[in-house]
């Protein structure tokens, strides 16, 4: 069986045990797992510097520039591409997984591909404010006491198992915005959505 996805972006596993700060990434015994994990964080110092091997360079290369649009989504679409350079940047510190994302905001903007349902492990969904942030990191992670009852509702991966709750949580986060609690980030319907997150297998 085949997925529809968009594409293919290196992250670090966790954030917890990776970043100064955190524990902020974990509320009880859930860890945040989403779309806000630093992508190519272990390789584009070296991009810029073109430090790259041509092959990995020509791979960031094409993914900045198809990546020039309105939503200012950075990813690979290439999963063999998207292999290389996850191998490439785990031979510093095998600290990065390859996940892979399913928008339908992404599909309608840039399209998707069909990828093999065998080789995902679907983590659950992120809610996604395009080129910005994640609500769910920057609201129940960040503030927790004012998202306390989101916790039980949230999976394992600190992400919503589907998409029946998520308009709830949107609206609690836009109270919390309106109150100064949290960014107020622009959520009109073209740039934000609910993002499917799968792991790599």
């Amino acid at each position: 069986m085949v997925e529809s996805v968009n594409g293919f972006l290196i992250v670090r596993k966790t954030l917890e045990n990776t970043e100064t700060y955190g524990s902020v990434f974990r509320v009880a015994d859930k860890v945040y797992c989403g779309m806000e994990r630093m992508h190519l964080y272990d390789a584009i110092e070296d991009y810029y510097e073109k430090k790259l091997p041509s092959d990995i360079h020509r791979i960031l290369e094409t993914e900045n520039n198809e990546s020039n649009d309105n939503l200012f989504m950075y990813y690979i679409k290439n999963y063999t591409d998207a292999v290389k350079v996850l191998e490439y940047v785990n031979k510093k510190n095998d600290l990065n997984e390859l996940i892979t994302i399913s928008s339908d905001l992404v599909s309608k903007e840039n399209g998707a591909i069909e990828f093999d349902s065998a080789k995902i492990e679907w983590l659950g969904y992120d809610i996604i404010r395009f080129g910005v942030s994640s609500l769910i990191l920057n609201g129940l992670f960040f503030k927790p006491g004012y998202f306390s009852k989101w916790v039980a509702v949230i999976n394992s991966n600190g992400l919503f198992p589907n998409k029946d709750k998520v308009q709830g949580y949107v609206e609690d986060y836009l109270r919390c915005a309106k109150d100064g609690i949290v960014e107020p980030y622009d959520l009109t319907a073209n740039k934000f959505d609910a993002v499917r997150i799968g792991r790599v297998l």
